[in-house]
This record gives C-alpha cells, structure tokens and sequence, in this order.
C-alpha cells in the first residue's frame, strides 16, 4: 500500500508565514502545510530576508515560475523535485551550491548576487535566456548540446569566472558579447581543472616542455604560468598528435610545429602570433581569423581544403603548397610579398590588389582565370606558373613585359591586357562564384565556375531572381540591359548600382547588408522593396512613377518623397527618421512610419489613405480629419493628448496606448473593430455607437463605467487598473469572449454578465471583491456602504509618524490582519500600511485602502565615503507625485554615473548627477514591474551595485 501524505513540512516559521499570507496555509504556525494546497501552484515569489530554510519546497510539485529574491540568510535551497520549473530567478542570496540537474524544463535562467562558484547547466538543454550577471561565478558548464537556442544571455561582472564550458567556444565567442572576456568559452570541461593549470593531454607535446624546462612532471598539466609570457615555441618533429593547451600561450609570436601528426591545431588565443609553421601534418582546417598580426604562413604539405586569409591584413609570406584548398582570396592581404600555393586545385586567382607581390609559384594547379594586374608587375622578383593545363590567358599590366621576364610557364598560356585580348569581348564578368552559380542553376551559364558569363544570353532576360544565395558582389548585373524585374533579397551584399538597367520596374534587394543603392538612372522603377539593410540615404527624385516604397529597417534620418506624386505605399518604419513631407503624395493609400523620431507630420493631403501606423515617434499632436477613408490608424507610444476621430467613419482599428489622452469621442466611428488604448488619462468611455467591436483594451485608465451589453462580436475584453464601478458585458454572446480581465478596479462590486456561473468558472482575471451578476437585484443585494481613509504615499528621513485618521484602522497586513497599528506610532522601516473599515453589523461590507512609506536611512558615518548613499529600494511611476522618480543621493558630489539595466543586463537608461532620476520609461515606453539592478560609477574609478523595484 502507498500512503500519501497530506501535509509538507515547512519548519522555517517565516517561509511558513509566507505561505500564510498567500492563503497556502490558514495557521496558526505548525511547521506543516496542506500538500493539496501547493501541489497544483504554477508560479511563486519568494521575497524575503528572513527565511532560513526553503525545506517545503519540494511540496509545489507542479512549480513552473519561482523567483527567489532578497533572502539574506539563505545558504541552500533543493530544486530537485521540482522538475516542472521553466523560469528560475535566483538573486542576492548567499546560497553557495545551486543543483539544477533535474531542472530540464528550464528556458529562463536569472542568477545573481549568490555565493555559487560552480553551476552545472550540462543537463538544462530548453534555456533560451539565460543571465548570470553580478555574481562570483568561477566555473560554468553550459554544453548542453543546444546552445543554439539561447536568445538572451549575460555573464558579466563575474570577476573571478575562469572558464565557460560551451557546445561550441567559437559560436558563443561571436554571439554571446556579455561576458566579461570572451575568451573564457572552452569546448571541453577538462579545460576548467584548475585557472592556474594548463590541460597538456599529448605526452610527446609535454615532454618537449619539460626537455626545454616549462614543465617538470608528466602529468598532463602545466603552470599555465611558464608558458603564458612564451614568445617562442619550437616543436619539430615530436610524434605530437594533440596540441591542446596551445592556447594558453597567449604571447607566442613564432610558433613551429612541422613534421608531427596533428590534424587540428587552435591557434585562435595566440593573438600576437607572426609567425606559424605547420608543414608535414595531417591539418584539415586553421582559423587564423583572430591572428591579425600574422605575417608569415607555411602549411605545405597537410590536408586542408579551404583556408581564410581576409583577417591577416599584415601577411607577407604564405606557402600552402601541396593541399587540397579550392579557393584563395587574398584581396585583403596588401602586406603580400611571396605566394606558393603550388598542388592546390584552385581554379581562379585575383592578385589585382598586391601591388607589391614579388615571388609567385602556382604550378601544378587548375587554374582557370589569373588577374595580376596590379599595376607593379615589374617588381616581381621570381615567377612560375607550370602545368596548369586549363590556364589559357593570363591577365597582367603589360604582356610584352611579362613575355619576355616570366618565362615559366605553359606554351599554351598567353599573356593578355583586357578581355579582348583573350578573345572575350562577348562575355560578362561575374566575379562572385555564388552569383555566377545562381545564373548556372538557371540555365543562364554552363559552367564550371570560371567569373564569366555569355553576354548575350544575359542580355536579353526580363526577369531575375537570386534571392537567398549568399552573394556578396553583384558585378555583372550591369549586363542584363533587359531586366525589369529582380530578386537579389536575403544575401549579402552591401553594394548596389543599377545605372546600366534603364528598363528595371521592380526591385527587391531587402534583407541585406546595403549600404549604397543607386537607383537614380531607373526612371520606370514602381516597385522598390529594400528594407532590413543599411542604408543611411536613399536618392529618389528621379523614380517619378514609383507607387510602392518598402525602405523600413534602415538607418535612414531623412528622405525626400516629393517627388514621388504616384506612391501608393510608403513603409517607411523602424528608421531614425526626423521629419517627411508627404503632401504631394495625395494617391497615398498605405502609411507605414512607426518607430522613427518625427516630432510632427502633415497628412491632411492624403484624403484616399486608409492605413496610418504612426507609433514610437515623437508627436504630440496628430490631425486625422481629413482622411475620411482611414481604415486602421495606430498612433501608441507619442505624447498626444487628443485625437479628433469624428471625420472617420470608416475607421476599424485604432490602436492609441501610451499617449496622453484624457478623453476619446469615437461616437462616429460605428465600424470599429478593435480599440487598444491602454495606458492614457481616460475618464470615461462611450462605445453605445461601436456594436461592431471585437476586441477592447483600455487598462490603466481611470474609467469608471464600461458599457459593452450591445457588443455580441467581443472577444477579447481587457479593463484593468481602472477606477471602475460598473461593467455590463450582458450582450447575449459571453461565451464569445476568450480573453478577460478586470483586475486592480478596487471599486468594481457587480460585473453584470449573461451566465454568472459560466463567468465565475471562465473569467478568473477578477479581484476579490468583484462578483459576476445577471441582474441589478442581485447586485443590490450585495451592497454595502462604508468608506475609508486614503492616504498618499510618504518618503521619510530614519522615521514616520501615523496621523490620526476618522474612517478606519491601521494593520500591517491587508483584510485587517496582521498588526494593528495606531496614531503616533513611529515607522522606522520601508513598508506597506493598509487602513481597513468594517461595517459593525456585516462583516462582508468593508473598505479597505493602503499607502506605502518608504524609509531613507541618513548615515551619520565619515561624510567624505563616497559610498555613503541614499538608495530607494522601489519607486512607482504612476504620475500621482509620489515616488515618480527613482534617484541616487550621496553624501557627497562623487557620482559620475548611474546605469540601470534589465534582469538580462541589458543597459536601458543612465542617469547623470543632478537630474530628476529615471521615470521608469524605455525607448518612449513604460517599463514593466519588475527587479532592475543599478550600477553606481564613482569618480575614484569605484563602483556600486544592487537592484532596486519598479511598481506600477
């Protein structure tokens, strides 16, 4: 027989306290909580500094959100039996082992100001954000096999983390930029054994350090010590087949590794290695990407297929003969003097950018296209250019010069000054082997691959699309004199000029790295899709007949459509753009221009548009009369204090959140379907006229009465943190409504609906004091009439001392529990204080209001402790006056600056000695209630750091 127990032991008195106060548990304090009641919690704070234990824990057995914060004396917490958990925000508490093993549901990972050293998150594969800021971390293992999935992470001001285990180092180095040195990723744990130590695994590569005296035991670690200050490394044929701990000797300049057994080697710590040679192995690849300094390469002789020279802009001498390498670039590489790339199977070099290229060898190779016309072809010092059976021109500054010094070389190659020379003249050049591969893919080249295309069959095509191909140059589009249409999207290029393509209507370039676009000679063009690129100007006063603009994503600040009197669509969004004139586009039907900076913006010629998206800009007054046929306007995120909506009645969508208005007359816009205006200064709200409406948000307002009993096509009806006392939903349609919420409406007694029994058990977004009702008899029932004492919230120097007050009594706990306080008494500590009446004869008729005061403890220790502060630890921006603002005082003008950042570490404000403090926006929006951590920078090069409130 299996027994269950009925109860959980919680013996910490004040984690059982909590689970009181959040109505887990009736009391009184018995070590022991009803397992039922916890069993089915999904989501618990922990916001305590008086909780010793979290024994119990493992009570809440279907727990998917815990946040643990503020628990000064927590020093272990057991997170094991709680394997449903998907968010996981661990801070400010001196836990020192955290095991997250059985965790494996997490995707939202917060640890900060613990004690921990070593986390282990090899088993927790769902992360997807994942913050370890301000910790004391020392080792993390990450390689959970999906590292991929990570969208957020931070891991800085961990001064002591000395390694980060990862699937892979150098993915992580390139994406995850919030750490404190990126070159703490490892691939492999045996790389975290010791920060003082050196993982040498190979036996031949560790006895040549102790033959040269950097090592004394063959143990397969070395002082990392002895070999970090190591300019010098001479390891010539030592029967080494493993190279691993290379990498911590970080001030090697010369490194020889010949004639040994390696088929990888990581050089990519070594960043001020010149020197590298690695003849005589078994190499299949090297990144020498992080080796900017490198100056001279000798690979002869391994297996490598490709190698990647474009980050070695000082590279002198480079001999890879004897490889299997298909291509090699060295346009980057003007530092070049020597190039042996002999026994390779390359088949086309571009040597037109080493003006001061002496010594070449590529015989032996499949060599198609030699460009040597670099305009220095007399320096050369030594040629030979042998057995290359596919080479017939090579292209050089003068051929007569070239025939007679640089005589090895085939009879059959020729030496030539342009493409007519070599009998070319009708063919394109497509220098970018991916493009060149698109037009053979499409039937437009034969192959292979040689940078050359028939001119006349490109010539004569209408229509091109190589979008998704990975092109970084276009060269050779100048060609196809037909085209009027193209699809060159989702590659990479940055360069576009379409002078030569006069009959071009239609281009889509979008989603590339653009920044130059040339379109001034495309007289026809009507259709331009460029968004997601970088551009920062775009000319278009030569495309007269354009009717579809798509320029969103850019880094555009201004552009010029005056000229543009046919457009049609205008998207124009997510750009820094200050100022638009668009009263000569009277044709506008689409108007897309959200997230920019305008300040201001005339649409009162644009009487045939029906789309407005004006969000996230600066305005603080927009004019809609005039577009009578608008359909869908957005204006949220602008400071507008009113909207005049009369002219439009065709409006069906109007979304105005996070403006500044006090009143909306939407009367006569009888087809509105959705209205979104939450968070503005709205008093009341008339919707008899809008029956048509679907969807209705106008949380954090201050109405009073919502009336929607005529609106059977709602679905989705959001009214929270209002000051409302009457709700009638009864249209006949409730079940209708799949999304509901009226909370934070202490006032709110009836919420009048169809089916009070189908609300009760659907909409559970109510406050208690709320109640679902179908008739104003039943309401009346439930009335009461009592009142109660309101006070503001107070901020106070060391202490506070409780006015009298008439309607009701003070408790430290809402409902009238906890302990009762009175006038006169004295606050000494930042807390929450409820006055709660009750009416004598019906305990069910009560008010109940509360205040919060915020203590500011004033030091009276040395005055010039530039540490010495005054630090809020919330404020709530609510725009009543108090507490608005969140600001640092010290006792002395030693700031210099304050950061705030997000619960991922994301910077989202600064603040500067003197102001008013943050008001708790970001990028011109409302920040959420949440823990924000703040960082104090002190003239003396000092820092502070803690987290702080925001409370809405």
């Amino acid at each position: 027989m299996v027994v269950f127990s009925q109860n959980t032991y919680v013996p910490d008195d004040h984690f059982e306290q909590l689970l009181i106060d959040l109505g887990y548990d009736s009391g009184p304090l018995n070590d022991n909580v009803p397992t039922a009641n916890i069993s089915g919690i999904t989501s618990l704070d922990i916001l305590s500094t008086d909780i010793v234990s979290l024994e119990g824990i493992d009570g809440f057995t279907s727990l998917k959100d815990l946040r643990i914060e503020m628990n000064n004396l927590l020093t272990s917490v057991d997170l094991t039996k709680n394997i449903h958990l998907e968010t996981l925000s661990f801070l400010n508490s001196p836990v020192v082992v955290l095991n997250l093993s059985q965790n494996t549901l997490l995707t939202d990972l917060t640890i900060g100001g613990t004690s921990i050293a070593f986390l282990n998150l090899s088993n927790n594969d769902k992360i997807v954000n994942l913050n370890l800021s301000m910790g004391i971390l020392q080792t993390v293992d990450f390689k959970n096999g999906a590292n991929a999935l990570v969208q957020n992470f931070d891991a800085t001001d961990n001064p002591v983390l000395s390694c980060f285990v990862v699937d892979d180092s150098v993915y992580s180095a390139a994406n995850w930029l919030a750490i404190d040195n990126s070159n703490l990723f490892v691939d492999s744990a045996s790389g975290c054994f010791n920060s003082n130590l050196t993982y040498v695994p190979d036996d031949n590569f560790e006895a040549a350090l102790i033959l040269v005296g950097w090592d004394d035991v063959a143990d397969n670690y070395v002082l990392t010590a002895n070999v970090r200050d190591r300019t010098e490394l001479f390891l010539i044929d030592w029967n080494i087949s493993d190279l691993t701990g290379i990498q911590d000797f970080v001030s090697l300049r010369h490194l020889q590794i010949s004639e040994n057994h390696l088929t990888s080697v990581d050089i990519t710590n070594l960043t001020e290695l010149i020197t590298i040679s690695m003849n005589d192995n078994n190499i299949s690849s090297i990144d020498l990407t992080q080796n900017r300094r490198l100056v001279n390469l000798f690979c002869n002789s391994n297996n490598l297929t490709s190698i990647d020279l474009s980050n070695n802009p000082l590279l002198a001498f480079a001999q890879m003969n004897n490889n299997q390498i298909t291509e090699i670039d060295v346009t980057n590489n003007l530092s070049l003097q020597l190039l042996y790339c002999n026994q390779n199977p390359i088949t086309s070099l571009d040597l037109t950018k080493n003006i001061i290229l002496r010594d070449l060898s590529i015989n032996n190779t499949m060599l198609t296209s030699v460009d040597f016309r670099n305009g220095n072809n007399t320096i050369v010092n030594s040629f030979s250019a042998l057995n290359n059976p596919d080479l017939t021109c090579f292209y050089v500054d003068n051929r007569v010069y070239s025939q007679t010094n640089w005589t090895n070389i085939d009879p059959g190659i020729t030496f030539v000054e342009t493409p007519a020379d070599c009998g070319l003249a009708d063919l394109t050049y497509v220098p970018d082997d991916n493009f060149e591969q698109a037009l053979i893919d499409l039937g437009y080249d034969s192959g292979p691959l040689d940078d050359y295309v028939l001119t006349a069959t490109i010539e004569v095509i209408t229509s091109l699309d190589v979008s998704n191909r990975g092109i970084i140059d276009l060269t050779g589009i100048e060609d196809f004199s037909s085209l009027g249409f193209l699809n060159c999207s989702m590659n990479l290029i940055q360069e576009l000029d379409f002078s030569n393509n006069l009959q071009l209507f239609r281009l889509e370039c979008f989603n590339n790295q653009l920044t130059t676009l040339d379109i001034t000679q495309n007289t026809n063009l009507s259709f331009l899709y460029a968004s997601n690129n970088q551009l920062s100007v775009v000319d278009l006063t030569n495309n007269t007949v354009l009717k579809n603009l798509l320029i969103n994503d850019n880094l555009l600040s201004t552009i010029d459509v005056t000229s543009n009197i046919l457009l049609e669509q205008i998207y124009i969004h997510d750009n820094l753009i200050s100022s638009i004139d668009v009263t000569k586009n009277t044709l506008l039907d689409e108007f897309h221009c959200q997230n920019n900076e305008l300040s201001e913006i005339d649409v009162s010629k644009n009487t045939l548009m029906t789309i407005f998206l004006c969000s996230n800009n600066l305005l603080t007054a927009i004019d809609v009369t005039k577009n009578t046929l608008l359909e869908q306007f957005v204006c949220s995120d602008n400071g507008i204090s009113t909207i005049d909506l009369s002219q439009n009645i065709n409006l069906s969508l109007l979304h105005a959140y996070r403006n500044q208005l006090t009143t909306l007359d939407i009367i006569n816009n009888t087809v509105l379907k959705s209205l979104i205006v939450f968070n503005n200064f709205l008093t009341s709200l008339d919707l008899s006229q809008n029956t048509l409406l679907e969807q209705l948000n106008c949380s954090f307002n201050q109405i009073s009465v919502i009336d929607v009993s005529q609106h059977p096509a709602l679905y989705t009806l959001e009214l929270r943190n209002n000051l409302l006392t009457f709700v009638d939903i009864r249209s006949g349609n409730n079940t209708h409504i799949t999304y509901y919420n009226t909370r934070n409406n202490p006032n709110l007694k009836c919420i009048f609906v169809d089916d009070a029994t189908y609300s009760i058990a659907t909409w559970t977004s109510i406050d208690a004091s709320s109640t679902f009702v179908e008739t104003e008899a039943e309401c009346d029932s439930l009335s009461c009439l009592i009142t109660v004492d309101v006070l503001s919230d107070i901020t106070a120097d060391n202490s506070y001392t409780l006015p009298s007050i008439v309607n009701g009594n003070y408790y430290t706990l809402t409902g009238g529990n906890g302990t009762q306080l009175f006038s006169g008494d004295v606050i000494t500590t930042s807390q929450t204080i409820y006055i709660y009446n009750v009416d004598s004869t019906d305990p069910s008729c009560f008010a109940e209001s509360s205040f919060i005061i915020t203590i500011n403890i004033i030091d009276v220790v040395d005055p010039t402790d530039p540490v010495d502060c005054t630090i809020p630890e919330f404020f709530t921006p609510n725009n009543d006056s108090v507490n608005d603002y969140w600001n640092v005082n010290c006792v002395i003008s030693t700031i210099t600056s304050i950061n705030i950042f997000n619960r991922y570490g994301k910077l989202i404000h600064t603040l500067t000695p003197g102001g008013n403090g943050w008001n708790g926006t970001y990028q011109n929006r409302s920040a959420i209630s949440n823990t924000y951590w703040y960082r104090i920078n002190f003239d003396d090069g000092s820092k502070k750091r803690g987290f702080f409130s925001l409370k809405r």
